[in-house]
């Protein structure tokens, strides 16, 4: 069960809002993978704003609302899956194609292959994240046996500042679904954004350079050392989801200022305030995103 529930979590979250997403005329004609890049930053900021701050506001309720949050992703899903399957098929049909090609193509058989890796990394390193084992797992059982967001951490009665509430409460959204503290089931919790980081950055070289110099770019950019280090060190932090919220809030902001006043999509105004919202609580960095955002449309 804890397997599936692995596996399950990560990939319904990702598309849970993808039926409602592609409803706007903007998100509709963008590519299927900014699609699901969209989709995985609306779904995971949806699941972190509502639970921190249900657990903050609220005296109980945490554990029954993340089971709700849960049901609802899955309905969601399974709508995607079948009355819209539509949008599986174009990207199935992608995944074909890139296949094929990958064949051809030199840099993208290493990123297959470094990507490969790097999830096998994710599914079977040790949980030996110091902050995680330290900070944000005590925090998130904390969340899960007290229904709440506590002001203290429930093991050492610590003060809950550090970390932001953000990173907890994704894991303790993990344990109230399992129900059980002891497993491991938010493994590949940060598969999804390690994905998404990837496209997005393929995507914002292909806006100034051409395809072949953005897989260049893109193989460079896999094969880093330093990339095999976060993921094997650091493959548990929320820094992962952070990162990804920059680089989209970056690819957002620059299809929005490419765009003149009138004809500027509303929806992504929404969608900036929504990241920008999830990754303050995310990462107290994300402050000075915010600053720069206020610069730029203010």
């Amino acid at each position: 069960m804890e397997l599936i529930f692995t596996l399950l979590i990560p990939f319904v979250t990702a598309v849970y809002t993808l039926p409602f997403l592609e409803k706007n005329n903007w998100i509709r004609e963008l590519p299927a993978e900014m699609k699901l890049c969209l989709s995985t930053g609306v779904g995971i900021s949806v699941v972190i704003l509502l639970l921190s701050l249900w657990g903050m506001l609220m005296p109980y309720g945490f554990s029954i609302l993340a089971k709700i949050l849960f049901g609802l992703s899955l309905f969601s899903s399974g709508l995607l899956l079948f009355s819209k399957n539509y949008i599986i098929k174009k990207m199935v049909s992608k995944a074909i194609k890139l296949a094929k090609y990958t064949i051809t193509d030199i840099n993208l058989v290493i990123v297959v292959f470094f990507i490969s890796f790097y999830i096998f990394l994710f599914a079977v390193r040790p949980v030996a994240d110091s902050d995680v084992i330290d900070s944000y797992l005590p925090l998130a059982r904390s969340i899960a046996i007290e229904d709440k967001i506590p002001t203290h951490n429930y093991f050492d009665d610590r003060p809950f500042i550090i970390p932001p509430v953000g990173g907890p409460t994704i894991f303790a959204y993990y344990y109230a679904i399992t129900g059980n503290l002891k497993a491991e089931p938010f493994r590949l919790i940060n598969l999804p954004f390690f994905f998404g980081f990837l496209i997005i950055s393929y995507f914002i070289l292909r806006e100034y350079e051409n395809k072949k110099l953005s897989r260049i770019g893109l193989t460079l950019l896999v094969i880093s050392p330093i990339i095999e280090d976060l993921v094997f060190t650091a493959g548990l932090y929320p820094d992962f989801i952070g990162s990804f919220l920059t680089v989209l809030l970056f690819w957002l902001i620059t299809r929005v200022l490419n765009v003149k006043a009138p004809a500027q999509p509303k929806i992504a105004f929404i969608l900036i305030g929504l990241f920008l919202a999830c990754s303050l609580l995310i990462k107290y960095q994300a402050f000075f995103i915010y600053l720069l955002v206020l610069l730029l449309f203010v």
